[in-house]
């Protein structure tokens, strides 16, 4: 056990904050080099530069966050099983703002999603060979 700010913390809290840290640093200093590559001519807005910050900052972190403790809660297994569905809302999303139209392809690919995905974390259980 380690004390924080007064405040009794698992080892568990000191796994998940250097996985909530070291996951993003690790991202941004993998593609560091890109950026030389691809340098912009001009910089961008400050207003752009806030933007910027309040989706690292607001939506990314309190999403690890989230994320973390589903898997306190539920285990990894179907912790990650959340990871397979991201799709499937992006074709929502695309949809309902673009406007584009779904085709029957993406209904088959997400069908098959949706079932790898219950049968991974055991809402559909499969026949066991005798």
């Amino acid at each position: 056990m380690i004390f924080i700010g007064g405040l009794q913390k698992s080892s568990t809290f000191i796994k998940i904050s250097c996985s909530f840290f070291g996951s993003p640093l690790s991202g941004a200093i993998l593609l560091l080099p890109f950026l030389f590559y691809n340098f912009p001519t001009s910089l961008p807005s400050l207003s752009s530069w806030i933007n910027l910050i309040v989706l690292v900052i607001a939506y990314t972190a309190v999403a690890q966050l989230i994320y973390f403790r589903l898997i306190e809660r539920v285990g990894a297994t179907k912790a990650t099983s959340v990871t397979f569905i991201i799709p499937i809302f992006g074709l929502v999303w695309e949809n309902l703002f673009s406007n584009e139209n779904i085709e029957l392809q993406t209904v088959i690919a997400t069908a098959i999603i949706l079932f790898c995905t219950s049968l991974t974390i055991g809402l559909i259980k499969s026949k066991k060979s005798p």
